[in-house]
């Protein structure tokens, strides 16, 4: 991804109006800690955490590599996330779920923790590294 300092192209956007621009159209990029998706998974190291449960893996599908910790278990399961070495990629069906799991272990002081988003964004990245 490129970034340009809209600003410097368009003066007619004042700063506050700017803000709400980026975040509106780029917040995907920005989010988790500046990362995107497929940054994270280009540079490798990463586990990737299914917080769906085991009939939506069925319904659904799954990705082989990834983990199934559902989000209900997470509390009772923690200790095996925090053992994975390098960033931890969480997903679901839809990114909500997957973002519960983060802000959980982001409040348990872990970093480098990210919301992949859905099951069907997450298998779209990792079809195109």
């Amino acid at each position: 991804n490129i970034f340009v300092d809209f600003e410097t192209f368009n003066p007619f956007v004042n700063q506050s109006n700017f803000g709400k621009f980026v975040h509106r159209h780029y917040k995907n990029t920005f989010k988790n800690n500046k990362m995107t998706l497929s940054e994270i998974i280009e540079a490798g190291n990463y586990h990737l955490i299914d917080v769906r449960e085991e009939m939506e893996l069925e319904m659904d599908g799954q990705i082989e590599v990834a983990h199934n910790i559902p989000l209900g278990e997470m509390e009772d399961r923690k200790q095996e996330v925090i053992n994975f070495s390098g960033p931890k990629i969480f997903f679901c069906r839809s990114g909500v779920r997957s973002e519960k799991a983060v802000q959980y272990f982001k409040n348990q002081g872990m970093t480098y923790v990210y919301n992949g988003g859905g099951f069907e964004e997450v298998k779209k990245a990792l079809e195109k590294s």
